[in-house]
């Protein structure tokens, strides 16, 4: 048992030297990081660190995690016309809960971002008029270009274990996911009908029903447009909602509140991309940040209207062809999964050890603080 708790003090000793200088940035004093490293009780501090790693909490967060992740595949395969209703469920559910825990941090200025636009203009196209192909194209490409596209360039990641996570995960994914399903997976009369609807995608042209009730459930003539049409409604209409979104969004947050932003120290989108860009300090950053506040500004707004331009020319290809989206919908679900597996094994415990770290050098002066006091009142008092 001794021998037990040794080679695992060794391993926590060690592992706590690998973090020294993550540790001194966060702000903990390295003798201090030294003296836990050298403490003699270290089967007592090894349990209080298991128990941080493995709270009842967190394994909670995770398994619902995981349950409601297994939920959205099943749906995808057993019911996908399901999963427009689905969405419209969790929008319901994340939107309201995402405001109060937003304006509670003071990050209620980030129910302005565009990705709740996105949201809100697939939610009405669902519940309001779900059978209009030019409108669905233009929400389609708003919800799988750049919002879509937004998963993969910020490398989002999906940790079953947190709520914040997950939530902006699907707020990104999903909207796009709903609409592809809810184009090519309609509800089916019938079982038959909706096997021979999925068998007309899936299956080549040459194997698919020869008859007219075949092709029209394959392409049905509702959806079909030509160039001209689809191009003014699956890029010019959608580049004009983002324009008008950028524009208010500069008034309110740069111009209306500015004053209120500063005095309340509120958090913005461009006040946390570009923290989060000046930690990597990377090419962009040193682009975006070179020169006066307000060359910041418009460089930060041309780079986010390149990349809209970029991903709505990107949805084009995702509307015009079949596979060419299915594609796409598998990449957006593996890309964020496997960034969470990576934030899950590599960050959490990394943050685990460091707060807890903190914590035991918080009860250190604690208990100095009370030896200091107690020595006080036992020396004599001088003349």
């Amino acid at each position: 048992m001794h021998a037990q708790q040794s080679g695992a003090g060794a391993k926590i000793r060690s592992y706590l030297k690998a973090y020294k200088l993550t540790a001194s940035q966060k702000g903990v004093r390295l003798e201090e990081l030294s003296a836990y490293e050298h403490s003699q009780d270290i089967a007592a501090d090894l349990t209080r660190l298991a128990q941080r790693l493995n709270s009842r909490q967190d394994s909670s967060n995770f398994c619902t995690g995981v349950l409601l992740y297994g939920m959205l595949l099943y749906t995808l395969g057993a019911a996908p016309w399901a999963l427009p209703y689905l969405y419209l469920v969790f929008f319901a559910v994340a939107f309201p809960w995402r405001t109060h825990h937003f304006c509670t941090h003071k990050w209620g200025f980030f129910l302005l971002d565009f990705c709740y636009w996105a949201n809100a203009a697939a939610a009405a196209f669902i519940i309001l008029n779900p059978a209009q192909p030019k409108l669905y194209a233009a929400v389609y490409a708003l919800t799988d270009g750049p919002l879509a596209g937004a998963l993969i360039v910020w490398q989002s990641a999906w940790v079953f274990g947190s709520a914040s996570h997950s939530i902006s995960v699907l707020m990104h994914g999903l909207p796009g996911l709903a609409l592809f399903m809810h184009r090519h997976f309609p509800p089916p009369e019938t079982a038959v009908e909706g096997l021979r609807h999925a068998a007309c995608h899936i299956l080549p042209a040459r194997w698919q029903l020869s008859s007219r009730e075949g092709s029209a459930a394959a392409e049905p003539q509702l959806w079909q447009q030509d160039t001209t049409t689809s191009l003014v409604w699956s890029f010019l209409l959608p580049l004009g909602f983002y324009a008008l979104w950028q524009l208010v969004y500069f008034l309110i947050v740069q111009v209306a509140c500015r004053g209120i932003i500063l005095r309340n120290k509120f958090e913005t989108s461009y006040s946390t991309l570009a923290k989060r860009a000046a930690k990597s300090n990377n090419f962009w950053n040193r682009l975006v940040r070179k020169g006066s506040k307000a060359r910041r500004v418009v460089m930060y707004g041309l780079l986010q209207a390149v990349f809209t331009v970029v991903f709505l020319a990107f949805a084009l290809p995702l509307h015009r062809f079949f596979w060419v989206g299915c594609l796409w919908q598998v990449v957006k679900i593996i890309v964020p999964v496997y960034y969470g597996s990576r934030y899950q094994c590599e960050r959490v415990p990394k943050h685990a050890v460091l707060g807890f770290i903190k914590r035991y050098r918080a009860q250190m002066d604690a208990s100095s603080a009370a030896l200091m006091a107690a020595s006080q009142k036992g020396q004599p008092a001088s003349h």
